[in-house]
């Protein structure tokens, strides 16, 4: 049996809009699009990893990673007021629903960020984080390609 080869884009959006909590901002600049792939078999994954500032992208099983556009999520922290503002943790949740028209779901995990906080003296040094992760890619009629959507809370603990 000849096996085909399928390409989809994967894009999960982070609310695009500034979060104001009394005086620590955040922007979105990025959402999460894991770019072009090709499944070849049954099953594999595709991971943006942004530790230690690298910003890349590698798949696993049957997943062949297609030349195109990707990136991990961006977001910028600052403060604004007065006083300053400093970001203890931020929590993410273990795992996000994405989905498509027709009732087709993935799946991201294992979301990690880059750098870690602590994130002092935002006031004078704002920072730009990186949040990577993993999505599992079945075949074509399990999840067919395609834009997938979902929404991702991020809890910041500040001080």
């Amino acid at each position: 049996m000849k096996l085909k080869l399928l390409f989809s884009v994967f894009i999960l959006f982070l609310a695009v809009h500034t979060i104001r909590a009394q005086e620590l901002g955040v922007d979105v600049i990025k959402n999460f699009n894991f770019g072009k792939v090709a499944v070849t078999g049954w099953w594999g994954t595709v991971t943006l990893d942004v530790a230690n500032g690298n910003l890349g992208r590698s798949a696993t099983g049957t997943v062949e990673l297609k030349s195109s556009i990707y990136h991990p999520a961006e977001l910028y922290l600052y403060h604004q007021g007065s006083g300053n503002s400093k970001v203890t943790h931020i929590v993410a949740p273990g795992t996000v629903i994405l989905t498509r028209e027709g009732g087709y779901t993935r799946y991201i995990y294992s979301i990690t960020m880059w750098p870690p906080p602590p994130y002092n003296a935002l006031k004078n040094h704002p920072v730009t984080v990186y949040l990577g992760g993993t999505i599992g890619i079945a075949d074509y009629a399990t999840n067919p390609g395609g834009i997938y959507t979902g929404s991702l809370q991020l809890s910041i603990i500040y001080e």
